[in-house]
């Protein structure tokens, strides 16, 4: 069936509950199959031949990128999308280690199963057992500190921290954050005099001075250990020679120019820069980082500025083809008699995905 009819049988046969009350996947729907020189994946899609083991995520669930022949990397590593061979041990572990974050994509971690040493985390990410009930969000759901038992704390030499941990009573209000907690629970009713010719570095701090000489102000060096030294009215100084300065006056190391990050907070630092360009089964994200195409509009924040699943752009299109033509994902019109018919009459190929059974 190759028009429209297709992809409601598409859908019917695809074996996903489209209907609430799961009528349209009772066993009497006959097993999907794809037409020739079409992979049928695992999730009842069917996608070209051609897009299997391309390194792109087309069928949506990855199934066309396993049991690749020719993969580089080897028993007990993972291979991200790019190619890229990091040890099995780091997908899902809360930690962007291939580049382009397919280690840590929610439907990669949806179906993972954890090693035998490490704790599934709620969300399904994968932490040592160590990290249990240790008083750290290793997770980042805190699933890893739900129904720990912590000792309780000696009342009479020892300070019990918002997160559970013990600390000794010399340590409380001596300007250092020794909970580690995102509070600075031992710190919170501690008060400091900074002297006239010094400056009071703010809460929340985690370690170092709390009072430092006022020339130390806007010097270019980190002196309170959350920057707050830096982070006032430098304006007035001097940027040095590995510095850039910005158009509000603020200096920032030289490195940071064209990073596709707003470090100046006004974007001088990204005015006049020259990107590399995506490639053509790439999408360009606003920050400039290009991500692959596949991953536009399917619900995860893949360009961390939430431009590839901005409303505008996933929104469903206001139709503006002729009755009886096709609209293309990428905004062509075709005949509805080429959709499913085998060929990619679309440029973004858009006309032959959802095909059903022929």
């Amino acid at each position: 069936i190759g028009s429209v009819q297709g992809y409601v049988l598409w859908n019917l046969m695809g074996q996903h509950p489209d209907c609430r009350d799961g009528s349209d996947e009772h066993n009497g729907c006959p097993v999907p199959t794809c037409r020739p020189n079409y992979f049928l994946c695992d999730n009842g899609n069917c996608v070209s031949q051609s897009w299997v083991c391309d390194g792109e995520n087309d069928c949506r669930d990855m199934s066309d990128e396993k049991d690749c022949p020719g993969a580089r990397c080897g028993e007990g590593q993972f291979t991200c999308l790019t190619g890229q061979c990091i040890s099995e041990r780091w997908k899902c572990n809360g930690y962007k280690d291939c580049a382009d974050n397919s280690d840590e994509l929610e439907r990669v971690c949806a179906f993972h199963t954890c090693l035998p040493m490490d704790f599934t985390c709620d969300n399904g990410r994968c932490v040592p057992y160590a990290f249990r009930c240790d008083h750290f969000n290793d997770c980042g759901d805190y699933s890893d500190e739900v129904g720990c038992a912590f000792p309780t704390c000696n009342p009479s030499t020892e300070f019990t921290c918002s997160n559970g941990r013990c600390i000794s009573q010399q340590f409380v209000c001596d300007g250092i954050n020794h909970c580690l907690d995102s509070q600075t629970s031992d710190e919170i009713n501690y008060e400091v005099t900074c002297r006239p010719d010094e400056f009071t570095c703010p809460l929340p701090w985690y370690s170092g001075p709390r009072c430092i000489p006022k020339s130390y102000v806007c010097d270019g060096e980190r002196d309170c250990s959350n920057a707050a030294d830096e982070l006032q009215n430098c304006t007035t100084r001097q940027c040095h020679a590995n510095e850039f300065r910005c158009t509000n006056g603020l200096c920032i190391p030289l490195h940071f120019r064209c990073d596709r990050r707003n470090d100046c907070g006004d974007g001088s630092d990204e005015k006049g820069c020259t990107y590399p360009s995506c490639s053509a089964s790439q999408f360009t994200c606003q920050n400039g980082m290009c991500i692959p195409s596949a991953f536009v509009c399917d619900g995860d924040n893949d360009c961390w500025d939430n431009s590839d699943e901005l409303d505008s752009l996933c929104r469903t299109p206001v139709p503006t083809c002729a009755p009886g033509q096709f609209q293309c994902s990428s905004g062509e019109c075709i005949d509805l008699h080429k959709v499913c018919n085998g060929q990619n009459d679309c440029n973004d190929m858009s006309d032959e995905r959802r095909c059903g059974k022929t």
